[in-house]
C-alpha cells in the first residue's frame, strides 16, 4: 500500500521507541482514519511528501536531556506552522515538542508510574465536555517534566502532584498529554484521541479497508509491467494467502504461486492447503517438496533461529523486485481485506503458525528418532478437539511442545518409558500481549487420553499456564465445583452469543454474518451478573419491585431464570407481559447497543422484574457487549439506500458510563437509553 495513494486524512506517528506507539495506530484506525507509523528521526522531506494532516509524537525511553535522545527534523516545526498541521506530542513527545520549542523540562522530583489521577484546569477541546476541576484516571510513565512552557501555550489540566498532565496552543495547533491515551488503563483515553481528531483537528473518518484494495491493486499494476510477472511464496497462512489474492486481483494468471513442503508442516498440511486453493480460491499453487533438503542440511549445518524469525531473511543481492501489499496492515486488518476478497471465512480464522513450523516446538534436535511425527499427531489431536469442542474461535493460538525428556508410566499393564508433550493456548487481540485459554478439566482430561491411547511414543501429557498463580486461579482451587461451572456457563454463553449474533446479522441481509461479524463483534467479550431477588416483606404486596424498566447496556444478553419467573417484557403497546420460565430454556433479549449498531432495525427491549411469591428469585444473565473503545457506527449497508441514520456514532464507554451516571430512576423507569445519550432528530421506523 502507497500511503502516498491514499486520499484520506493522514495521521502520521513519529516514533520514538514506545512500547505503546503500535497501539496509537490501531487506536486511529479503529476510528476508520488512516494513521501511518515512520520513524521518529525520518528526514522533513519523508514527513512532507506524505502530506499528513495531523501529527503525533509518539513516547519513548529516552530523556530530552541525554545527547544522544532522537527528536524531529530541523525545520519540523516551521513546516508544520506555515501548512496547518495539528501536532499532539505524547509524554516524550510532549516534553520534546516543550524543549524544541523554547520551553523547559527537567528532571521531575516525582517520578510518574502507572494509574495517576489528572485534573481539568481549563476547558479545552482535548477533554470534549468536561469542565474545570473534573477528574479522570491515567496511565502515566515519565520521569522528566514540563517545567516552563513555550511562548503561547497553556496548562489544560494537572496531575495529582501538581506536575503538568496537558497542554494546548490552540493559535499554532499544539497539542500535549503527558500520560499515554492510546492505553486500556487509560479508561478516557479513547475520548480523549477522538476529542482531538475529530473536533479539534477536523480529520475525517472515511477511511475504508475497500478503498486499502482498490488503492493497493493501483499500486499493484504501476509496479508490475503489462508483461512482468510474480512469484508468491505461499505459507498456507492468512497473509500470504490474502497477499496472494489481491495480487492476483489486480495481474490475473501473471501471478505464479508456490508452496514449499519444508517437512516441517504440521499434519496433513500440505495437502489441505493445496486443495483449499484448487476448490475454495481457483488460485493454481505449484508444489514443491523440499523435505529432504531441509531436514538434512538441519542434520549439518544447523543454526540458531534469529529471534524475530518471521521478519526479514531475504537475500542482499536478490535480483526481483519486492512486492509487500500488506506491509502496512495490522493481523485484523489483513481479515477484513480478505473477507472483500472472499477468502474462506474457515481459512481467515486459522491460527498463527511459525514460519519454522514444528521446528520451534521441539526442544532439542528435530531430526533425531520419530519427533516430527509423533508432534503432528499430537498437534492434530489437540486442535481437532479444540474444534470439536467449538473453542477454536476463542483461541488465538493453540499449539504442542514436544519436550526434550521421557517420563516413567504404565499403559496396559506395562511399565513404559516414553516421550512427554506439552500444550499451549492462548487468547490475544492482536498478538502483541497474550494470557493463557482457560481449559476445562473434562476437555484436559479427554485431550490426554486421546492423545496417550493413540499416539505411540506418548505416556504423559503436560499443559502450560501463566508463570504464576493468579488470584482468579487460586480461587478456582479453593472454591472447586462453583468456580468449574460458572468458567464452563460462560464459555458455553460465549459461544452461544457469537451463534445468535451471526442469526441476527443473517437476517438483517445476504451474508452479513460473513461480512461484519468478525470486523464488527469479533472483540466482544461477555459477563456473568449472579442476582437474588428478595421475596415482599409484607403479605399484604401481592407484586413488588425486584427491578425496575429499563433497558441492558449490551449487544445481547441471555438469561436464565429460575422456576418462579418474575421477568416482564413491554410491548410496543406499553403492556406489560410475562416471560414465564420454561424448561431448558433461555432468554434472549437485544441491548442497547445492538440497537444502535443496527441503525434501530433491531429494538433493546424494555424490561422489569416483579416479585410476587414469598420466595427468593434466583436469576443468572449473561451480558455480551462490544469492547470499550469501541466506536458504535452503523455501517452503510446496514442503513440501507435512502435511509436516515438516527444515531450518531459514540465510543461504548462513554455510554456506559453515561448510564452509569443517571440510573437515579424508580419502578416505571431506570435510568435513560441509547436514544437519549446518542439519538439523532429522526424517526426511528
Amino acid at each position: 500500500m502507497d500511503p502516498k495513494a491514499v486520499k484520506s486524512d493522514l495521521v502520521l506517528i513519529l516514533d520514538f521507541g514506545s512500547q505503546y506507539t503500535h497501539l496509537i495506530t490501531r487506536r486511529i484506525r479503529s476510528l476508520s482514519i488512516f494513521s501511518l507509523c515512520i520513524s521518529g528521526t525520518s528526514p522533513l522531506s519523508s514527513i512532507t511528501s506524505l502530506n499528513p494532516k495531523v501529527v503525533i509524537l509518539s513516547g519513548g525511553p529516552h530523556s530530552v536531556h541525554s545527547d544522544d535522545s532522537p527528536s524531529f527534523a530541523d525545520g519540523f516545526v516551521k513546516w508544520a506552522l506555515s501548512n496547518g498541521v495539528f501536532v499532539l506530542g505524547i509524554c516524550y513527545g510532549l516534553q520534546l515538542l516543550v524543549q524544541r520549542l523554547g520551553g523547559e523540562v527537567r528532571v521531575g522530583e516525582r517520578q510518574e508510574y502507572g494509574r495517576m489521577e489528572i485534573e481539568v484546569e481549563k476547558s479545552c477541546g482535548l477533554f470534549g465536555g468536561k469542565r474545570v476541576g473534573d477528574r479522570q484516571v491515567v496511565w502515566m510513565s515519565h520521569g522528566d517534566e514540563a517545567a516552563r512552557l513555550p511562548n503561547g501555550f497553556q496548562v489544560v489540566a494537572r496531575s495529582q502532584q501538581g506536575a503538568v498532565a496537558a497542554v494546548e496552543d490552540q493559535e499554532n495547533r499544539f497539542y500535549g498529554l503527558q500520560y499515554h491515551p492510546e492505553v486500556t488503563h487509560s479508561p478516557e483515553g479513547m475520548e480523549t484521541l477522538r476529542n482531538f481528531l475529530f473536533d479539534v483537528c477536523g480529520v475525517n473518518a472515511d477511511w475504508k479497508m475497500e478503498d486499502v484494495m482498490d488503492e493497493e491493486i493501483k499500486v499493484i499494476n504501476n509496479t508490475v509491467g503489462p508483461d512482468d510477472h510474480v512469484i508468491c511464496a505461499l505459507s498456507g497462512g492468512v497473509d500470504s494467502t490474502v497477499a496472494a489474492m489481491l495480487v492476483h486481483r489486480a495481474i490475473g494468471d501473471r501471478l505464479h504461486c508456490v508452496f514449499v513442503d519444508n517437512g516441517l508442516l504440521r499434519y496433513k498440511e500440505r495437502e489441505r492447503v493445496m486443495e483449499t486453493f484448487d476448490r475454495d480460491l481457483h488460485l493454481p499453487v505449484t508444489c514443491v517438496d523440499a523435505t529432504n533438503q531441509f531436514l538434512r542440511t538441519g542434520r549439518t549445518h544447523s543454526h540458531t533461529i534469529k529471534s524475530h524469525h518471521n521478519v526479514g531473511g531475504l537475500p542482499k543481492d536478490m535480483k526481483l523486485k519486492l512486492i509487500e501489499p500488506l506491509k502496512l496492515l495490522f493481523k485484523d486488518e489483513v481479515r477484513q481485506l480478505g473477507r472483500i476478497l472472499r477468502v474462506p471465512e474457515l481459512f481467515l480464522k486459522r491460527h498463527p503458525f511459525p514460519g519454522p513450523g514444528l521446528a520451534v516446538r521441539i526442544l532439542g534436535d528435530v531430526t533425531e528418532g520419530n519427533a516430527l511425527d509423533i508432534l503432528r499427531q499430537v498437534d492434530e489431536i489437540f486442535i481437532q478437539s479444540i474444534k470439536d469442542a467449538g473453542i477454536y474461535d476463542s483461541i488465538w493460538q493453540a499449539f504442542a511442545v514436544f519436550l526434550p525428556v521421557k517420563s516413567v508410566g504404565v499403559q496396559g499393564d506395562q511399565r513404559t518409558h516414553s516421550h512427554v508433550v506439552a500444550l499451549r493456548a492462548v487468547t490475544s487481540q492482536d498478538g502483541m500481549t497474550a494470557d493463557w485459554y482457560y481449559f476445562e478439566h473434562e476437555f484436559l482430561d479427554d485431550v490426554a487420553r486421546k492423545i496417550c491411547n493413540n499416539v505411540r511414543g506418548v505416556n504423559r501429557v503436560l499443559q502450560m499456564t501463566r508463570k504464576k498463580m493468579s488470584l482468579a486461579g487460586f480461587l478456582n482451587m479453593s472454591t472447586g465445583c462453583l468456580s468449574e461451572i460458572l468458567q464452563q456457563y460462560g464459555n458455553n454463553m460465549m459461544n452461544l452469543s457469537k451463534r445468535i449474533a451471526e442469526i441476527i446479522l443473517r437476517s438483517l441481509g445476504d451474508g452479513y454474518e460473513e461480512k461484519f461479524y468478525e470486523s464488527e463483534f469479533g472483540d466482544c467479550h461477555g459477563y456473568l451478573r449472579i442476582v437474588n431477588y428478595t421475596p415482599p416483606d409484607d403479605v399484604e404486596e401481592r407484586e413488588v419491585e425486584g427491578l425496575g424498566m429499563h433497558t441492558d447496556m449490551s449487544c445481547i444478553t441471555i438469561v436464565y431464570q429460575d422456576e418462579l419467573g418474575g421477568l416482564q417484557m413491554r410491548s410496543k403497546e406499553g403492556k406489560w407481559m410475562d416471560v414465564r420460565p420454561c424448561e431448558n430454556s433461555l432468554v434472549v433479549n437485544i441491548g442497547d447497543l445492538m440497537q444502535a449498531w443496527s441503525n434501530g432495525r433491531l429494538r433493546s427491549s424494555e424490561h422489569r422484574v416483579v416479585l410476587k411469591q414469598f420466595m427468593n428469585r434466583f436469576s443468572l444473565a449473561f451480558f455480551w457487549c462490544f469492547g470499550d473503545e469501541k466506536v458504535i457506527l452503523a455501517p452503510d449497508a446496514v442503513v440501507g439506500v435512502g435511509n436516515s441514520r438516527v444515531y450518531h456514532p459514540f465510543v461504548c464507554l462513554d455510554y456506559l458510563k453515561f448510564r452509569e451516571s443517571n440510573e437515579v430512576g424508580n419502578f416505571d423507569k431506570i435510568g435513560y437509553t441509547v436514544k437519549d445519550f446518542a439519538g439523532l432528530k429522526v424517526e426511528v421506523q
